[in-house]
């Protein structure tokens, strides 16, 4: 599928670029993305590395957000239910709500740099998962594969 394709509905242009493009944690992420929805030229592998950045930036992020929640002592039931009422598509709502559990089978540490190093292992694992699994993430969080040109 095409990108324009992907992002165009009943003839009408999405308020979004690409899905990530609204996540881009970079001017030149942004950019990349825009370029490849309006038609202008892009390199196909730099957009790539704009999604992997911005989509694994994006599960890192939530991920050391839960593990903090969890370290922090919030109950299991208000995370699960922050997650959900969230206005998201059903696939990302389920793997956030996995993301969530896993983070909860980890124990509960008592001194700040221990809760600390759970928070950013967790991140990173999370991290590392995203982009040796990028393809199945876009698909995740957006619906759609990652296009080419």
């Amino acid at each position: 599928m095409n990108i324009k394709a992907m992002i165009t509905a009943g003839g009408v242009l999405l308020g979004v670029i690409y899905p990530f493009e609204i996540f881009a944690q970079s001017d030149e992420s942004s950019r990349i993305m825009r370029d490849a929805a309006e038609g202008r030229e892009y390199d196909p592998e730099a957009f790539r590395q704009a999604v992997e950045d911005t989509a694994c930036n994006l599960t890192a992020s939530n991920a050391e957000s839960f593990m903090s929640s969890r370290q922090s002592g919030v109950p299991l039931n208000e995370v699960l239910e922050t997650v959900s009422a969230q206005r998201q598509r059903q696939e990302y709502t389920q793997f956030q709500r996995e993301v969530v559990l896993q983070a909860f089978e980890i124990p509960r540490f008592n001194t700040p740099s221990m809760q600390q190093n759970a928070i950013m292992d967790f991140r990173n694992e999370w991290d590392v998962y995203c982009r040796r699994n990028l393809d199945e993430i876009a698909i995740i969080i957006t619906g759609s594969p990652i296009p080419t040109q």
